[in-house]
């Protein structure tokens, strides 16, 4: 998968706006699946496809969730039948997602093989040992043979507004594959220990 200058460009500033610092979250991580619930790696190619960010605590901790800084991208870019439409930030009364109240976007930059987004809610979630924050809406059919969807960044944002970087945990994909033919579109479709901005660049030298 090629990236374009402009692309790197993009995914520096991506690391930049969000503030890291020691919060209620230090230690998290997170996980790209085809499920809510759990840990999906592929899907078949569907006319709906939905694509969640799940996240977890620290070792015998638990979330403190008001928003996340996310960025991820994909290849193919949208194009014909093929396209991510949008994205939401489902609540619920249990764990299964974890924004509570009303979600404002901070910040958006939604291109044809990229996303950028963070958002915080006006209520604080406390208690949950995991659960999915965000849903990417993906439409497809079968004459695109596969696509690839690569984490870039998420940092959890806790009740006092501190933002921690929540990577893919250890042994976790940094990548989920839509249809057989998105291997061909995924250099990262191997177990790795966690990622780093370094890690990602290496892959488009």
């Amino acid at each position: 998968m090629a990236i374009r200058p402009a692309v790197l460009l993009l995914l520096a500033l991506a690391v930049l706006p969000s503030p890291a610092w020691a919060g209620l979250n230090a230690g998290a991580h997170s996980q790209l699946s085809w499920s809510a619930t759990s840990g999906v790696e592929t899907a078949p190619m569907a006319s709906d496809n939905h694509l969640y960010l799940r996240f977890f605590p620290p070792t015998g901790g638990t979330l403190s969730f008001k928003g996340v800084h996310l960025y991820i991208f994909w290849d193919p870019p949208n194009q014909g039948s093929f396209g991510v439409m949008g994205f939401s930030f489902p609540t619920a009364t249990d764990c299964t997602y974890l924004n509570r109240g009303t979600a404002t976007i901070q910040q958006e930059i939604f291109g044809t093989n990229q996303l950028l987004v963070e958002w915080t809610n006006d209520v604080v979630l406390t208690g949950c040992t995991s659960g999915a924050a965000i849903d990417i809406e993906i439409t497809a059919d079968a004459s695109v043979p596969g696509a690839c969807f690569e984490w870039g960044q998420s940092d959890l944002i806790d009740a006092n507004g501190a933002h921690d970087a929540a990577p893919p945990g250890p042994g976790t994909w940094t990548c989920v594959l839509l249809g057989e033919g998105g291997f061909a579109n995924c250099p990262c479709f191997t177990p790795v220990g966690p990622s780093s901005w370094g890690g990602i660049k290496a892959l488009y030298k």
